[in-house]
């Protein structure tokens, strides 16, 4: 009985340690930062309810910089979104949203003749709001 108490009492010690480290390893988002966060994404959405594809456009580049600067601010490590995404799954409970947004982004950065319909420009800002909510920013 005593050595199973013992071991109850070590995995529990165990258990706590591994709590207390992970809970430091998150990094938090000071309340400046997130209102900063807020005033980018309203504008993100401002841009959205206009009518002009070149408005859409910049909406998606804003909504990825957005990204990259929160994953910036987790200390997630990376060059660049693409890396800093490939180090932060752990962030995401579904990181794959995040990079269909950025990916659609790519797109309209590195093709000459890319075009932006309004589904396609809602449905990855749709994609980045989630990911920002995910990562308890929004």
């Amino acid at each position: 009985m005593i050595y199973f108490l013992l071991i109850v009492l070590v995995i529990a010690g165990i258990a706590f340690g591994l709590l207390v480290y992970f809970s430091g390893k998150r990094q938090l988002i000071s309340e400046n930062e997130r209102q900063k966060i807020h005033e980018f994404w309203n504008n993100v959405e401002l841009l959205m309810a206009d009518e002009r594809e070149a408005s859409w456009v910049k909406a998606v580049f804003e909504a990825d910089k957005i990204l990259d600067y929160v994953l910036t601010l987790k200390n997630v490590s990376g060059a660049n979104l693409g890396e800093r995404l490939k180090n932060s799954k752990h962030l995401f409970s579904n990181v794959q949203v995040a990079w269909d947004a950025h990916k659609l982004r790519n797109q309209l950065a590195h093709e000459v003749d890319a075009k932006l319909a309004r589904h396609e420009a809602e449905r990855a800002i749709r994609f980045f709001k989630d990911s920002l909510r995910q990562l308890r920013v929004l």
